[in-house]
């Protein structure tokens, strides 16, 4: 939500500023309207519950309630505040690319190589007229968001700037394959800076996509499916209910699960009072084990333990018996 008003503005800025013959009215309020489509569930929603989020942003934008931008005597001058944005920019640019060992020097090497190239290639009038537009259409989005950091007066949070990235590796990538194309020797150096990313990208799919020695853990969907397999078969068909305790509160993952594929699975939605059978699932939070206790011992309370097992994911699953009504 953050990055997308600096993409917003920068947009703006971009087309009415920089670019005023490039889009036509027509494609502006095309774009406008589709805008409007999709945002008008949001703008009901806000309409119908008293402006509820209009409301929540002004309060963390002016600080009302001890809400807002600024936490914890975070209050600056304006010189510390934009060495911290100028950090946080620094540090987004540098986590588009590995960063270990010798690597950590791999961003300030693809940002000086890229950019050398740039600068020959258009003296060599090798980009297609395609390629200068996306270069300088994008040269000129990553310049202007900078510059309205200048203007933001709060610190600059990381995720502020989550898909900023795009932006460089969209430009970069743009030169590396004008590169390919120009000379040999070009081509071969643009094939020698993939190649060093290669290792690196190659284990990152890896991590990604072919290591699961974590699918059993809470933090995968696999770990949680199996916590209700455990329930539901223990439960064996009994009519049980169900409480959940996450180290967020919002209990959103498992009651999507139980709605997606517990439910349908077994053809029997747990309720969620204090009556009869009912298993507590309780993942635990990694910094603070004992988390879950102080909930058990302030919402859940009363009803007899019947049993508890700790399944190989970490989540505990605890068994109690609560006087029927």
């Amino acid at each position: 939500m953050a990055f997308g008003v600096f993409l917003l503005v920068a947009v703006g800025i971009y087309i009415f500023g920089v670019r005023r013959n490039m889009t036509s009215r027509r494609y502006i309020f095309t774009g406008l309207l589709l805008s409007g489509i999709f945002l008008l569930p949001q703008i009901l929603f806000d309409i119908r519950n008293d402006f509820l989020m209009s409301r929540s942003v002004l309060r963390v934008i002016t600080g009302t309630s001890d809400q807002g931008l600024f936490a914890g005597n975070e209050h600056q001058t304006y010189v510390s505040l934009m060495h911290g944005h100028m950090d946080a920019l620094a540090n987004n640019f540098r986590s588009s690319f590995p960063q270990f060992g010798w690597y950590r020097w791999y961003p300030y090497g693809v940002a000086v190589s890229t950019g050398t190239a740039a600068i020959l290639l258009y003296r060599r009038r090798t980009f297609s007229q395609y390629e200068r537009t996306m270069i300088r259409m994008v040269s000129f989005m990553i310049f202007i968001i900078i510059g309205l950091t200048f203007l933001y007066p709060f610190p600059l949070r990381y995720w502020f700037l989550t898909g900023f990235q795009s932006l460089y590796l969209i430009l970069i990538s743009v030169i590396i394959g004008a590169l390919f194309r120009s000379t040999k020797i070009a081509a071969v150096a643009a094939m020698v800076l993939l190649a060093i990313s290669l290792p690196y990208s190659i284990d990152r799919l890896t991590v990604l996509y072919g290591n699961t020695s974590d699918e059993q853990t809470s933090a995968k969907i696999q770990g949680k499916k199996q916590a209700f397999d455990f329930i539901y078969a223990d439960a064996n068909r009994k009519n049980f209910g169900l409480l959940v305790f996450t180290p967020p509160v919002l209990t959103d993952p498992y009651d999507y699960i139980l709605f997606w594929y517990a439910a349908p699975k077994y053809g029997y939605k747990p309720h969620h009072e204090k009556r009869g059978l009912v298993y507590l699932l309780m993942e635990p939070d990694p910094s603070q084990y004992w988390s879950y206790k102080g909930w058990m011992e302030t919402v859940v309370v009363d009803g007899d333990v019947l049993e508890e097992t700790t399944l190989p994911s970490g989540i505990i699953v605890q068994k109690r018996m609560f006087d029927s009504k």
